[in-house]
C-alpha cells in the first residue's frame, strides 16, 4: 500500500513528503542541519548533545531497538516499519 504523502513546509517549496515528514528530501538535510547549529550544538544545550553522544545513551537506545524492532509511531497508523530513532522513553 502506498504511504500518503504531504506538502514540504518550506516556504515556497511545491515538492511532496512523506506524511511522516515535514519537508522533502530537497530541504530535509537543511532543515536538519538548521536545527543542529540552532539548538542542539548550541552553547546551552552542550550538556544534552555530550548526553547523547555518550556510550551509556547509545547502549541504552541499542538495548530498546532491540526490545522494540518496530516503530510504535508507525504501528498505531497501521505501517509496519522497523524502529530508527528512540526518544522520550
Amino acid at each position: 500500500m502506498a504511504r500518503p504523502m504531504r506538502a514540504c513546509t518550506k516556504p515556497g517549496c511545491r515538492e511532496m513528503a512523506d506524511y511522516t515528514e515535514s519537508y522533502c528530501s530537497k530541504h530535509k538535510g537543511a532543515a536538519a542541519k538548521q536545527y543542529n547549529e540552532q539548538v542542539r550544538f548550541s552553547k546551552e544545550n552542550k550538556h544534552i548533545a555530550a548526553f547523547y553522544n555518550s556510550k551509556e545513551w547509545k547502549q541504552v537506545r541499542n538495548s530498546f531497538i532491540y526490545a522494540n524492532p518496530l516503530c510504535k509511531r508507525c504501528l498505531d497508523e497501521g505501517a509496519v516499519t522497523p524502529a530508527k530513532i528512540v526518544h522520550h522513553i
